[in-house]
């Protein structure tokens, strides 16, 4: 267990990327990201990981084709918040999920705090 929902956060991304950069070093995440998870990925990248912010539709939502055009062979981790602390869109995590499924050597993390309750 952690503090919260930052370090938790913290935690997930940064202990995934630093210990299995050997596997390669691109990251996916979202521009609508709470700021613990923006914060952790810039951190990442001033370590060198190269970082790709999915930009959302005119919805709010990031679709599975998004994340799957956005992978590369050095992927490593998807990180994508539940529900938006700031306009409450739902992104379709359980499709991502089994989309990501094809792809076993990824990991991905769901920020899910706001989506409790």
């Amino acid at each position: 267990f952690t503090s919260g929902g930052t370090e938790g956060n913290n935690l997930a991304i940064k202990g995934t990327a630093l210990m299995h950069r050997s596997r390669g070093k691109h990251l996916i995440t979202t521009e609508m990201e709470h700021p613990s998870i923006y914060e952790a990925y810039k951190q990442l990248e001033e370590l060198g990981f190269d970082v790709t912010y999915l930009s959302p539709d005119e919805d709010g939502f990031i679709s599975v084709e998004k994340v799957a055009e956005a992978l590369r062979e050095d992927t490593i981790l998807v990180s994508i918040i539940h529900v938006n602390n700031e306009t409450g869109a739902i992104q379709p995590i359980s499709e991502v999920g089994q989309f990501l499924k094809n792809y076993p050597k990824i990991f991905f993390h769901v920020d899910a705090v706001q989506g409790i309750g």
